[in-house]
């Protein structure tokens, strides 16, 4: 006979103690270490080596300031998107350093315009202040949004702790990443879907033009899950954003970015892109390749048209059932699942975007506590190895791997599987 390996409550109890404890003093520290950057000056730009190194966070000030000068000259407003503009603003901003090429901001005007406030203070005090906004406004929607779904405080408290203690937070915390409200977008948005109100949902999803490179998929499930109501929504949303941000930055502004959005995304003459370092199917092609070549290009945006056609399909399948209220597991596992599949085939994902794979590991943990499975111990896992897998990257892609898409799409595979696992339980449980 083979002895069955157990845990007593108390051994359980000990180890959930253990994981919580290392969670919330990593994170701690890590806090801590972001303070000590900030004091030495470090937070924006540095070297090492006699290599410049710039933070996002300069892309997103300009933007603000970029923006201001607009309102301040409506009737000739500065080419926002022009790289010797940006370039300029940026050697203000942050010297003595200089980038060795400029980094350039590649993101719609929508992203100018929310960040229009920042410009009212000094980058250092910008970057607080945005900071501590966007963990208040995550903070706020997964205390009304998600916690409800969890009975216990332990559980409540370990939740937030998980949340903000993963490497993909705390990164778009240091970079003061538009990652940062990305999350409390999509948060909405799925609640929005799940309560049926989808006027609402296309509301919330318009702001996802602030991330361009997500609204394929985010509209395709909107669509597929709310139909026309969805649609009037969106649209609503998204013209009433066109126009304040046109009226912001200036029209001209707004009709030139699909033209800087090619040149950014291909150009060779700056940097922010790093298609090598993105957490994709694009990242991998170009690892396993060594180049970022027009046919990775044509590919990476023919899976991401495809993966949007193919989640329209199911949202549209999965909402003509009646009894969708009766299953929240079911609900969660798909809104995982797309959201996962959404970041791997996406034309553009870097490791800060993953804070929706935090949302997604979560309602993967909702749907599957109670049964125990991989995908339990897999959505448990994430914040923890999140560190070492992005603090490891540049070793692990020697082996020319990806890290963090190869375990979002290890867990899309298994959330797929749970799906059809869970149906034929379904389907055999009246003749059982």
């Amino acid at each position: 006979m083979t002895a069955k390996f157990s845990l007593s409550e108390k051994n359980r109890t000990r180890l959930w103690l253990i994981y919580f404890a290392v969670l919330f003093f990593w994170g701690l520290n890590a806090c801590f270490y972001l303070g000590k950057t900030y004091a030495k000056g470090e937070m924006f730009a540095y070297e090492i080596d006699k290599h410049p190194y710039v933070s996002d966070f300069i892309n997103s000030y300009s933007a603000g300031v970029l923006c201001s000068r607009c309102l301040k000259d409506r009737d000739n407003p500065p080419d926002i998107y022009n790289s010797k503009v940006q370039a300029d603003l940026q050697n203000e901003l942050i010297a003595p350093i200089k980038p060795e090429n400029p980094f350039y901001n590649q993101y719609p005007p929508v992203m100018f315009l929310f960040f229009l406030p920042l410009s009212l203070l000094s980058m250092g005090q910008a970057w607080i202040a945005y900071c501590v906004f966007a963990f208040l406004l995550n903070a706020a929607l997964l205390y009304y949004l998600v916690l409800p779904a969890y009975k216990t405080v332990q559980e409540k408290v370990f939740l937030i702790t998980a949340i903000f203690s993963s490497y993909p937070f705390w990164f778009a915390f240091r970079l003061g990443q538009p990652a940062l409200l990305l999350m409390p977008i999509v948060l909405v948005f799925f609640h929005c879907l799940k309560s049926g109100n989808m006027l609402l949902a296309g509301l919330a999803s318009s702001l996802v033009l602030l991330k361009l490179q997500y609204l394929p998929v985010v509209v395709a499930i909107g669509f597929g899950a709310g139909r026309l109501r969805y649609l009037a929504g969106f649209t609503g949303g998204a013209l009433v954003l066109m126009l304040l941000s046109g009226l912001a930055v200036g029209f001209k502004n707004l009709v030139n970015y699909p033209l800087a959005l090619f040149s950014g995304e291909a150009g060779r003459s700056t940097t922010g892109v790093a298609p090598e370092m993105m957490q994709n199917l694009r990242g991998c092609l170009v690892l396993l390749s060594g180049q970022d070549s027009r046919a990775i290009h044509i590919t990476a945006v023919a899976v991401c048209l495809t993966t949007a056609l193919a989640l329209f399909i199911i949202w549209f399948q999965y909402t003509r059932k009646k009894d969708q209220s009766k299953e929240p597991d079911k609900f969660n596992l798909l809104s995982a699942a797309s959201l996962l599949t959404m970041l791997i085939t996406s034309v553009h994902t870097h490791i800060q975007d993953y804070v929706l794979a935090v949302r997604a590991f979560e309602m993967t943990y909702q749907a599957s506590r109670s049964h125990k499975t991989f995908l339990t111990y897999l959505a448990l896992f994430f914040p923890l190895i999140s560190w070492p897998l992005a603090m490891l990257l540049q070793f692990i892609q020697i082996a020319k791997i990806q890290p963090l898409a190869i375990y979002a799409l290890i867990a899309v595979i298994a959330l797929i599987l749970e799906m059809k696992k869970r149906k034929a339980a379904k389907e055999t449980a009246p003749s059982a």
